[in-house]
């Protein structure tokens, strides 16, 4: 019962009602519904008789229980609607309402549907991740005869030979109807296949019993404490948005002439119609803001300034940082300078309760700005004014396990539009997508080249860690950096030490036999984590006892090489036992807590030293820091991802950029095998334009984005061979709809093409054999047409992202826009 298609959300409006389809004279409503599950095809639209006892709940945005292939399923009505195209006699009916209230505005549905479709995966899908994850109600199926039961009892008899369940379930079902799950408990587990066989040749129906609704959340409060306000709080909100912005203002620090001209440039945006109620004209060109300043330039001054503002227009800001850790110091700085302004947080390590509170809170009107990571670009704001993007080049504004496989920084791009709100991509070094778009004229770029108050940048000292080795010196840390850290720690300032790997030990050998300890399940080596002395495979999870022998051979001389996150802080207290140490990676990220509590002790100064990954690289502003040192500056450099320069680059220069914003000067060491690397040098001189420049030339000769939208699409198998004919199948449908081999060169007048069939870097995950084929378009929507049909032609099933097709066979999934290919 797929609904029919409906407007293309990416040329149309939105799933929205012309007129009030509940006809007095009409005894149903249809509801259309996202259901929030994985199906094998269609668009995940599907058409539901609405029962006249839920008529006057069921509207757009409220979440739904109803039933597809024999159980009950969430699901959201995207809109009502008088009629259906599908025939009467195959429509089912909702089962229950869960939430009374809605719990997306319509722009939201329609943003979802948009999003389905340019990451190739089910608007439910999108839904569901992005909102509070809620319990449903008990809705339970009956089975019942359709047919009359002599006919079920010959139909019985002359099946029983070959298919004996289903013989069984008709037998059963003559003296009257049961549950699904009593039947299995009676007849096995072949019960469902069977039952859903004998729901489709018309002999048995399922019909809903009745159920009990969801439990209400108990919380009153928000995710920052905040008392939850009521609806005459919320209507009274409007008139004390000015005194707040004056609050706030007030407040605020002198902007510098730089400051002034970018918040000028981005306020002149902010006072279009209202946003949240016609979306069928898309924002006004300029809306879009790419604001590059150097590190410590007061980025952040700007678009408080801008969220400030806002508000004063009775809209709504959505601030969002690419990390968690980064949300507790955003949060203070937001009520720095919003003052009284209602603020929310909203992300997915909140709990359950909290974050359904939180949602609450967004829904009914009650919060004038919401905080919050990736997934709160959906958030259900119905008067958004701005959104800000900080650190806009992380990869962590894009979700890469499992469906849907979005982008933030693109989904805000078109809610900014479909909404009119302004978007504002803050970074010192941006993404070269975004820097390519800003350069060509389709965002306004916005630039801060110095620091507050003429504060210099901090010098970069390139340390080569081949003389190092050539001197003698097989340590971790250079004598520079040595030296560095005694005068810097002896002076009573702090030090950030990064290195993007963390655990103790990046793998185990034999020096007798050359054994590796490594994942049985993935190609890559285990890495040693103390104190729980264990091998851990940070691809899968599997863990593995440190052994005392080698297994190979049975010798005494198995050492630890190479060097994570543990054993740089070890590093530190052995030659420095009276300086407090702490550290941030995702094994401190993992407990609750512990980031809140580290990063308190780092910036209220009791730890002088913190040791991290790249989350110490992202955001942190503490004025007492005097040197940043990048251990191991070209760990990920030579990853054979065409990502990997640029990576390496924006890491160094962000974490750099730590150093020497209070009123002292600060150092920055960088250790290196390559030292003449164009993203090592660049980053040496805080130089983002000549490095953007440099690589987005080596790009354009391959036809790379941003000269192109990639397409990633994975076979992978625990067999290898089925992996690669998969694969291999892909890529000649792809021929034979007309795609070239290899990728773009520079000037081709191809606009699809793809590179493959070939294995992946990391060949076997998990378990499974992992080959690819890239696919690069000129234009999107045309690609992501010939993806999924040469999917449809090669495997059968649907382009899906991240979707698995039955047991057994190759998985396929497709990854727009990927920020690696490895």
């Amino acid at each position: 019962m797929p609904a029919s298609a409906g407007p293309d959300p990416a040329v149309g409006g939105p799933y929205s009602n012309p007129a009030d389809p509940r006809d007095p004279q009409s005894p149903h409503v249809i509801a259309e519904v996202a259901v929030a599950v994985p199906i094998g095809g269609g668009d995940g639209l599907y058409d539901y008789r609405v029962p006249p006892a839920l008529a006057d709940q069921v509207r757009p945005g409220v979440r739904l229980a109803v039933p597809l292939t024999g159980r009950v399923v969430e699901g959201f009505c995207v809109r009502c609607k008088p009629a259906s195209d599908v025939a009467p006699e195959r429509l089912k009916d909702v089962v229950a309402v869960v939430d009374p209230r809605p719990v997306y505005p319509e722009v939201a549905l329609d943003l979802a549907v948009w999003t389905a479709r340019r990451y190739l995966c089910q608007p439910g899908e999108v839904l569901r991740a992005a909102g509070p994850s809620r319990r449903l109600p008990g809705p339970r199926f009956r089975a019942r005869l359709a047919v009359a039961g002599s006919e079920a009892e010959e139909t019985a008899a002359r099946l029983a030979a070959k298919a004996s369940v289903q013989a069984a379930l008709l037998v059963t079902l003559v003296r009257g109807p049961a549950e699904p799950a009593a039947l299995r408990r009676r007849l096995g587990p072949q019960v469902p296949r069977a039952l859903k066989s004998l729901v489709e040749k018309g002999l048995v129906t399922l019909e809903a019993t009745a159920t009990r609704g969801p439990r209400r959340a108990r919380e009153k409060t928000g995710s920052d404490g905040a008392e939850k306000a009521g609806p005459d709080e919320a209507e009274k909100a409007g008139a004390a948005l000015p005194a707040a912005r004056a609050q706030a203002l007030d407040r605020s620090v002198k902007l510098s002439p730089a400051q002034e001209a970018a918040f000028a440039a981005i306020a002149s945006s902010l006072g279009g119609a209202e946003g949240g109620t016609d979306t069928s004209q898309a924002a006004p060109a300029g809306r879009v803001f790419l604001l590059h300043g150097v590190t410590g330039s007061g980025k952040t001054e700007v678009y408080l300034r801008a969220a400030a503002e806002t508000l004063a227009l009775g809209r709504q800001a959505l601030l969002l940082v690419p990390e968690v850790a980064l949300v507790p110091q955003t949060l203070a700085l937001v009520k720095g300078h919003l003052g009284s302004a209602r603020v929310v947080v909203a992300h997915s390590y909140l709990g359950g309760r909290e974050r359904l509170a939180s949602w609450e809170r967004i829904a009914d009107g009650s919060a004038d700005v919401v905080v919050g990571a990736r997934s709160a670009v959906f958030a259900p704001l119905s008067r958004l004014g701005l959104i800000v993007l900080d650190e806009e080049h992380e990869d962590a504004y894009k979700q890469e396990e499992g469906a849907p496989r979005y982008h933030a920084r693109e989904v805000a791009v078109r809610r900014a539009e479909r909404e009119g709100a302004t978007l504002i991509l803050a970074s010192a070094t941006p993404s070269l997508e975004s820097y390519h778009r800003a350069i060509g004229g389709e965002y306004r770029l916005v630039t801060l080249s110095e620091r507050i108050g003429g504060r210099p940048l901090p010098p970069v000292e390139i340390v080569d860690m081949r003389r190092e080795l050539a001197s003698g010196n097989r340590g971790l840390f250079s004598r520079t950096l040595q030296k560095s850290l005694s005068e810097v720690l002896s002076a009573g300032r702090q030090v950030i030490l990064f290195l993007n790997r963390r655990g103790h030990s990046t793998f185990i050998l034999c020096r007798d036999c050359g054994w590796v300890a490594r994942c049985p399940q993935c190609d890559v080596s285990l890495t040693y984590h103390h104190p729980r002395a264990d091998l851990v495979c940070h691809y899968c999870g599997h863990h593995a006892p440190a052994p005392d022998r080698c297994p190979g051979c049975g010798g005494h001389r198995v050492r630890y090489f190479g060097a994570g996150t543990q054993r740089i802080e070890d590093e530190v207290r052995l030659h420095y036992p009276e300086t407090q140490v702490v550290r941030l990676d995702t094994d401190v990220v993992s407990r609750a807590g512990e980031v809140n509590r580290v990063l308190a002790l780092f910036e209220s100064g009791q730890a002088q030293v913190l040791v991290g990954t790249q989350m110490v690289a992202k955001g942190l502003d503490v004025p007492g820091v005097g040197l940043v040192a990048a251990v191991a500056a070209d760990s990920a450099l030579h990853l054979p991802d065409f990502r990997a320069p640029e990576k390496t680059f924006r890491l160094l220069t962000q974490a750099a950029g730590r150093a020497g914003r209070g009123d002292f000067a600060g150092r920055v060491v960088v250790q290196t095998y390559n030292p003449d690397h164009p993203a090592i040098s660049a980053a040496a001189t805080h130089d983002y334009l000549t490095f953007a420049r440099t690589e987005m030339e080596a790009r354009r000769a391959l036809g790379y984005p941003p000269w192109s939208h990639l397409v990633r699409v994975e076979s992978s198998h625990a067999d290898e061979t089925l992996a690669k004919e998969a694969a291999t199948a892909l890529a000649e449908a792809l021929a034979s709809l007309g795609s070239r081999g290899g990728p773009p060169a520079m000037g081709s007048s191809d606009r699809t093409r793809f590179a493959g069939p070939a294995p992946a870097p990391l060949a076997r995950l998990k378990g499974r054999f992992r080959w690819h084929v890239l696919v690069f378009c000129q234009d999107l929507e045309e690609g992501l047409a010939m993806v999924k049909e040469a999917v449809r032609r090669s495997t059968g099933h649907e382009a899906r992202g991240g979707r698995r097709r039955p047991s057994g066979s190759p998985v396929t999934l497709v990854d727009v826009d990927p920020v690696s290919v490895l």
